[in-house]
């Protein structure tokens, strides 16, 4: 018997594998010191052996090292009170005594947090075993620990990050909404992605001292009766607006407690916890997001979470605004163009009063084929564009001949066919997103090449000019003119049917037959 067993009852339970570095009453080494101590001190593991009572028989440097005690001053002390968190102790207690009376098996594998001497708690991914003596009783037991806290940290950052990329990723989706539907459903994200409850969403004014109150998170809505007042000075604000006042972001975990906040209006919920941040554009702060009442306290993960969603919500809100002036400015420029396109139709009709609201019947009967052909809308609209000027060249045809009742004469048809042309050269430096002035040169072409200016063939034609073709022909036709009268629908719709293929794109021909026939199709009134 070696002078460490002196005086010790033969059957004592021996000391875990790992060995102690100091001995109690309970345990003893099972195996040769000096490769117990080495085992124990190049281990990267917490290990650590209690007796029965939950104190702490042993532990190795890696668990003082974590843990920020020394050896000394653990060896004899209670583990759950010294190295727990109050909210773990009791439960974990509860279950090291039950294992110990043999009443549940002892849990294999878990984790907990462990409290430091400083007071800072670190993770830790526990692996137990009860220590027996030679007659089987439990004498304690063994745990070896890995410290996951920064693995946990990155996982958590790595799933916070993610969540708030998938956040970010439906804000852009949603940029048809209105902007309070649009920062009310990302206010709603913020306080999901802190793990709060409530949250509120202001802006700030360009002078940097006034606030706009815009809107609060369901919550609030629902169980807030204090009066909302829609704007005031940041002089006015409470805590709240600290993170404004202090250009950064401000966390107050005692919220109750903090001696300089100015209390809350009657009817305000409850705040126990509070988190606030600047959102910021360039240098300039231009909104103040805050969230409250996690069930935890705010940590810096918390912090950094809402600063980088609220800023990646003002450059999605930023983008939408952008987006809105530019459909705005587009919409004003349309309805310049179009102002400027039916000022144009009208100056041409006034030169022809015979073929007054020619362009603007062909225009509406060449979008009802193209529409009837399924085009995309711009398509659609480059037609319909088009066919309100197609004729625009005709400004350049003297009046006399376009006025003229009888047939004109070779030169006089020469001049007129000189329109499609004119018109071109006319519309050729309009920047235009349709290739309007394609579409009015090849109106007058034909499939066969009979047509003119320059007498292409087929595809050559683009498909928008082959459907004012057929437009421009039916309602030239059905329309009276001093040399002829109007021509019935039935025999317009004969005639282009029999020049299908020939003169005239059949696809489109068969449209413009649908519409009239299937549709009830009616010309515009002169």
């Amino acid at each position: 018997m070696t002078r460490r067993e002196e005086g010790r009852d033969p059957g004592a339970a021996p000391a875990p594998a790992a060995g102690p570095r100091r001995e109690t009453g309970s345990i003893r080494p099972a195996v040769d010191l000096n490769l117990e101590r080495a085992l124990l001190e190049t281990s990267n593991q917490l290990l650590v052996g209690l007796d029965t009572d939950g104190r702490v028989a042993f532990v190795n440097r890696t668990a003082c090292d974590v843990l920020g005690w020394t050896e000394a001053e653990l060896v004899g002390r209670d583990w759950f009170e010294t190295c727990l968190p109050p909210a773990w102790r009791r439960t974990v207690r509860g279950v090291f005594q039950r294992a110990v009376a043999g009443e549940l098996e002892l849990v294999r594998l878990h984790e907990n947090p462990v409290r430091t001497a400083d007071g800072r708690e670190r993770l830790v991914v526990w692996r137990n075993t009860l220590l027996r003596g030679d007659d089987g009783a439990v004498r304690g037991a063994l745990a070896a620990g890995d410290d996951v806290t920064e693995r946990r940290r990155d996982e958590d950052a790595l799933r916070l990050g993610e969540e708030r990329l998938a956040a970010l990723l439906e804000l852009t989706r949603r940029h048809d909404e209105s902007e309070q539907e649009f920062i009310e459903f990302a206010l709603e994200e913020a306080v999901r992605l802190t793990r709060s409850r409530i949250g509120y969403l202001h802006f700030v004014r360009d002078d940097q001292v006034h606030l706009d109150l815009f809107t609060w998170s369901k919550e609030v809505h629902a169980g807030c009766t204090a009066q909302k007042l829609p704007h005031y000075p940041l002089t006015q604000a409470g805590v709240w607006a600290d993170c404004v006042r202090q250009r950064r972001p401000v966390v107050h975990n005692d919220y109750p407690g903090l001696p300089e906040k100015r209390g809350l209006p009657e009817g305000h919920l409850p705040i126990l916890r509070h988190l606030s941040v600047p959102v910021m554009d360039g240098a300039r702060i231009v909104a103040v997001a805050g969230v409250g009442n996690k069930d935890a306290p705010y940590d810096a993960s918390d912090v950094r979470q809402l600063q980088l969603f609220m800023q990646g919500m003002w450059s999605a809100l930023e983008q939408q605004r952008a987006r809105r002036r530019q459909s705005e400015l587009l919409d004003r420029l349309a309805r310049t163009l179009q102002g400027a396109i039916d000022a144009i139709s009208r100056a041409v009709e006034l030169r022809d009063p015979y073929t007054a609201g020619h362009q603007r019947r062909a225009a509406d009967l060449a979008r009802a084929i193209a529409v009837e052909m399924r085009l995309d809308a711009e398509r659609i609209e480059a037609v319909r564009t088009a066919g309100s000027i197609h004729d625009i060249g005709k400004l350049k045809v003297p009046t006399e001949i376009l006025v003229k009742p009888g047939r004109l004469t070779t030169t006089e048809l020469g001049l007129v066919q000189l329109h499609p042309r004119t018109g071109f050269e006319v519309l050729r430096p309009v920047d235009s997103p349709w290739p309007l002035a394609d579409i009015v040169l090849q109106h007058h072409e034909r499939l066969d090449g009979s047509g003119y200016p320059s007498g292409l063939h087929g595809e050559q034609i683009l498909l928008e000019a082959r459907i004012l073709a057929v437009a421009d022909v039916v309602e030239a036709m059905a329309s009276h003119r001093p040399y002829r009268p109007a021509f019935g629908m039935d025999q317009v719709l004969e005639e282009i049917r029999q020049q299908r293929g020939r003169l005239f794109d059949g696809d489109v021909v068969d449209a413009c037959r649908r519409v009239f026939l299937e549709q009830n199709y009616q010309l515009l009134p002169m």
